[in-house]
């Protein structure tokens, strides 16, 4: 016996119906895709530097810092971001190539966020490894 309901439901996100999205039957993203809308006819392939692990994905995900997916669509697992970022780099905000820390920041660690100099120190230049580069702030 089918169950009574007062009115229909759209697909929600992370699902969709190539049938009719606002009354299904929904079905969820694949790993690798994903749908942040509502009444979706189809899910999106994640892009280049981001990865979608499981079903019924609202949005992908950005690789970590310090790493990078410069060619895969649909990625299904973070181990897609296999670009590591040397020492005085990390991903760029799209997570799909490395660059240099910028003015103010350095990192020393592969695989790492580029961290800010301490309070009343500055970095004029990019690609800075090491803290003990950034220098004292004169008054």
């Amino acid at each position: 016996e089918l169950e009574a309901t007062e009115t229909c439901a759209d697909c929600p996100v992370g699902r969709y119906s190539s049938e009719n999205a606002a009354i299904g039957p929904c079905t969820a993203c694949a790993p690798g895709k994903a749908n942040p809308n509502t009444a979706a006819f189809t899910c999106v392939d994640c892009t280049v530097g981001k990865y979608a692990e499981l079903e019924a994905t609202e949005a992908c995900l950005h690789c970590p810092d310090g790493k990078a997916n410069p060619s895969t669509v649909a990625a299904t697992s973070v181990s897609d971001c296999s670009v590591t970022c040397p020492a005085a780099e990390t991903n760029n905000a799209e997570s799909t190539a490395c660059e240099s820390c910028p003015l103010g920041r350095y990192n020393p660690s592969p695989s790492s966020p580029c961290l800010a100099c301490g309070q009343g120190k500055y970095l004029d230049f990019t690609g800075a490894v090491a803290e003990t580069q950034c220098k004292v702030c004169v008054e």
